[in-house]
């Protein structure tokens, strides 16, 4: 492989970023407030105030080296399959003060959202909670090594966002506020689907990497979900064209996406989508996922369909907040 190419959400994945539960710290009780509370899944809000602010090692370490370890597997797995993975390198003591004044939060976990592959563009992006800021230099690496081994790509960051801090949003217009996570970023072809619910991604973001994309022959579209979730993908994965599983939920304010009238499709509750991350499951190809194994009933719909599925062991990951997909970044990912 001499480039870097994401052309389908169900192209054959060849290489891919991994993420890492090592060493995750989690935010201070001040930097959360009700509406960001609504995306969490439920058995962690009842938790938060002994693991807030706090090393996760320290305060749930049999949970903790459980998530080190489903992420692990997850890699190993794939590896196993032939498909090339990185992991996100240990930050230096210096970077990992980037933002540390303004948040505790950091994690190497969910490597979807701090970087969007799309053709063979590399974008670093601004998530709105600038204590994930600091992953981007774990992620570098990566990109430095495929560099001296000549691939062909074009790597891009964000202008920087101001300091924010969720919680405090007096006086700062969000919407004017540059940020783009890839979980709420979806890559169909030449027509990127970027998902808003007011917890992360901007029309601002969305302006900013449509003017980048276009010379390339990119189109952005932008739709709406309700505000309980934090990203699109939560509640949506693509696993082949005209197939897919979605959280119909996620849309009784504003509607299912256009692009999904006619396909089939495989419904998850709320909770299902919250608690599990039922709809955040990772594509290996066209009719193939890997999803949670609290899901075997989701399992046997699509086995009806002809998708060939993978359980797997991830209840320790998607406390927070993220699944399969959250939990990956393809490199190579070709129909």
């Amino acid at each position: 492989m001499n480039t870097v190419n994401v052309d389908y959400e169900w192209g054959h994945l060849k290489e891919v970023i991994i993420g890492r539960a090592v060493n995750l710290m989690a935010p201070g009780l001040e930097e959360l407030n009700d509406e960001i509370l609504a995306f969490f899944p439920e058995p962690t809000r009842k938790r938060l105030k002994r693991i807030t602010g706090r090393p996760w090692s320290v305060s749930e370490p049999e949970l903790y080296a459980k998530a080190v370890a489903q992420q692990d597997a997850l890699a190993e797995f794939l590896q196993h399959r032939g498909i090339v993975v990185h992991r996100p390198v240990d930050l230096s003591e210096t970077e990992h003060l980037f933002n540390s004044q303004v948040s505790t939060l950091f994690s190497q976990m969910f490597v979807r959202d701090p970087i969007l592959v799309i053709g063979n563009h590399v974008v670093e992006t601004n998530t709105r909670y600038s204590g994930r800021d600091r992953e981007r230099f774990g992620l570098r690496k990566v990109w430095q090594e495929l560099e001296q081994q000549g691939r062909d790509f074009r790597w891009v960051a964000m202008p920087p966002a101001p300091v924010r801090v969720p919680k405090d949003v007096q006086g700062m217009d969000w919407d004017e506020q540059a940020c783009l996570a890839g979980g709420d970023t979806f890559v169909l072809g030449k027509t990127i689907l970027i998902g808003m619910s007011g917890q992360d991604s901007t029309p601002a973001g969305a302006r900013w990497l449509a003017r980048y994309l276009a010379d390339y022959g990119y189109t952005v579209e932008t739709m709406r979900i309700n505000g309980d979730f934090l990203h699109l993908d939560d509640g949506l994965a693509c696993i082949d064209e005209g197939l897919a599983i979605v959280c119909q939920e996620q849309y009784t304010k504003y509607g299912m996406p256009s692009f999904l009238k006619g396909w089939d499709l495989i419904n998850v509750t709320a909770s299902e989508a919250k608690d599990l991350l039922a709809g955040n499951g990772l594509v290996l190809g066209p009719k193939e996922i890997i999803i949670d194994a609290r899901l075997p009933t989701i399992g046997e719909a699509l086995d009806k369909r002809g998708v060939s599925v993978h359980l797997m062991e991830f209840d320790a990951v998607t406390t927070w907040c993220g699944g399969f997909r959250c939990s990956h970044h393809p490199i190579v990912r070709e129909l």
